[in-house]
Order: structure tokens, then C-alpha cells, then sequence
């Protein structure tokens, strides 16, 4: 077991923020809103087939949306457990160093706020909603980013002693790489959503 993120843009019209604020039931539902938009519609529909509590309610919601959207299904990201690497790649405050005013890399990786008192996942962790206007900030800002300069401070041993989320002293170069390619994948995938015009919906769960 362990903590996983995952990122999807969405439409700021969706219901999802009073259900967040207002609905304790349906705001717990959304932690499972990206891994929902991920399958066919064969299988959303055979999900309704094996009916929990509230999720017919985001079901409905998904296939709503993607009827407006079908690249919803693609608009999503999920980096798993190099959440903390590329907070600490990304994230001045993170690695130790100050960071000038909002901190950007640290909004990218984590979101800019809780999306509300009932967005809550199992774990504990606030479901946390980036707004477009700041999206399209965080994509300008990730792309004026070089990875060459990002791999001089993936330094494993710095890390492990900052406690970064699953990191080893004695990582080698391939876990780097892979971790330049994930913000790579970020860089791309806010690009999209800033385009569309979308907010970010963040799950570390």
C-alpha cells in the first residue's frame, strides 16, 4: 500500500464543488472521479451493474460530461508514487530553498486548495482543486523549465534525508529519468488543460 496521485482536468460548471462543500456523501465520491473517467463506457456501464452507495450519482455526472467532452477520458495524469520527487524537483519550499512568492512547483504537484470541507479521500487527504486562471500560470511556468537544470537537483541522498515519499540514498540514474519524464508528462498535461480552459482536480490517495 502506499500514496498515490493522480490529476484531471475538468470544467469548473460540474457540480463536483457543491458536492464538496455541501454533500458529504458525493464529496467522498470524487476521489475516485479520474479512475472513473479512465474506462470505456462498456465498463462505466458495467460498474452500474455492482451498485455502491451515491456512485450512480457520478456515473450519471461522467457520462454528462463526456458527452460535452469525449478527451476527458485523456485529460489525466497519474505520476502514482513520484508525487514527493517531483515536489522536490519542482517546489522551492519543498527542497529546502525559498521560494518567491506563490509557489508554483508546488501548486503544479499538489493543487492550489482544498476543493472543500467533504472532498476528502480514505486516507485522510483533501482533494485539492487548481482554477483555471492559476493553471494557465503553472503551464507557462513549466514550460520556461529546463529538465537539465531539474536533473542537477535530484540529488538521492539530499533527498532521503528530506524525507521525500519513497525515495532511496542510493537511487541510480534510471529513477531520475523516470521522474524527469513524469514532469515531462505534467508539463504536457497542463498544457492541455490551460488550453481547454479547465481547472485541475488533484487526488493523493
Amino acid at each position: 500500500m502506499g500514496l498515490d496521485i493522480s490529476y484531471q482536468a475538468l470544467p469548473v460548471h460540474a457540480p463536483f464543488f457543491s458536492w464538496a462543500t455541501s454533500d458529504p456523501d458525493m464529496g467522498e465520491q470524487l476521489q475516485f472521479l479520474s479512475w472513473v473517467f479512465q474506462h470505456s463506457r462498456e465498463e462505466r456501464e458495467e460498474l452500474r451493474t455492482r451498485p455502491r452507495l451515491h456512485r450512480e450519482r457520478l456515473l450519471d455526472e461522467v457520462d454528462r460530461l463526456l458527452a460535452m467532452d469525449p478527451q476527458l477520458t485523456r485529460r489525466a495524469l497519474s505520476p502514482g508514487r513520484h508525487w514527493d520527487m517531483l515536489n522536490y524537483l519542482l517546489s522551492g519550499a519543498r527542497s529546502g530553498d525559498d521560494a518567491d512568492g506563490d509557489d508554483l512547483g508546488d501548486i503544479a504537484v499538489r493543487g492550489e486548495a482544498s476543493m472543500g470541507p467533504y472532498a476528502v479521500a480514505s486516507q485522510g487527504n483533501s482533494l485539492c482543486w487548481t482554477k483555471p486562471e492559476t493553471v494557465r500560470i503553472v503551464s507557462e511556468w513549466l514550460r520556461g523549465l529546463s529538465n537539465s537544470d531539474l536533473a542537477k537537483q535530484f540529488d538521492a541522498k539530499r533527498m532521503t534525508e528530506a524525507g521525500v515519499y519513497k525515495m532511496r540514498e542510493d537511487a541510480d540514474n534510471g529513477l531520475r529519468d523516470q521522474v524527469l519524464q513524469d514532469i515531462d508528462g505534467l508539463r504536457l498535461f497542463y498544457a492541455d488543460a490551460a488550453q481547454a480552459g479547465y481547472g485541475v482536480l488533484v487526488c493523493l490517495l
